[in-house]
């Protein structure tokens, strides 16, 4: 189980600071991925996803660490596509061994640790569009939710993203919740 006094702090750019002691006042410590953190394309405040001692920060490279910002492992995203780069806008890591990228032109990428972290793998295909975030339902983790800023929708993979719907207010309400007249 991961130490509960140990936090991190992400800020603009691909800075991030870790603190040991609850986050404590001068209790902060460096631990910003390496590389040329001002020449990637990346979003203003980058996302950042921590579960356990894994730690992922992104732009148009995923950084993932697996000791909690010691060190890093650097994985690029593809080239752009149609004028558009692949640059991170969400992220979640169902499990230790799996890390889900969202992108700024609508993809999802799986990226696995198999004895190494790997490439990443597109999962189906979602839709065009700025996504803003990503969740792995943690009872059902072949469950994931994607959300679009732009265009404004809401999708749902039961499989691991191998097939995805998209779901309206009407299909994403639950059981037994009466509709709104």
């Amino acid at each position: 189980m991961r130490d509960p006094d140990v936090c991190f702090h992400s800020y603009y750019y691909m800075y991030m600071e870790r603190s040991r002691e609850r986050g404590d006042r001068d209790r902060w410590e460096d631990v910003t991925p390496p590389g040329d953190r001002k020449g990637l394309r990346k979003l203003f405040y980058p996302p950042v996803e921590v579960n356990g001692d894994v730690v992922v920060k992104a732009g148009e490279v995923v950084y993932i660490s697996s000791n909690s910002g010691d060190d890093w492992t650097t994985i690029p995203l593809d080239q752009p596509h149609a004028g558009l780069p692949s640059v991170a806008s969400a992220l979640a890591i169902p499990t230790p061994d799996r890390v889900l990228v969202g992108t700024i032109r609508g993809e999802v990428l799986a990226i696995e640790d198999r004895n190494g972290w790997r490439d990443p793998v597109a999962l189906g295909p979602v839709t065009s569009g700025w996504m803003s975030d990503l969740l792995v339902d943690p009872s059902f983790p072949d469950r994931i939710w994607a959300t679009f800023s732009a265009p404004g929708n809401v999708f749902r993979s039961d499989d691991g993203g191998a097939d995805v719907g998209r779901r309206d207010c009407e299909s994403a309400r639950h059981p037994g919740q009466r509709r709104r007249q």
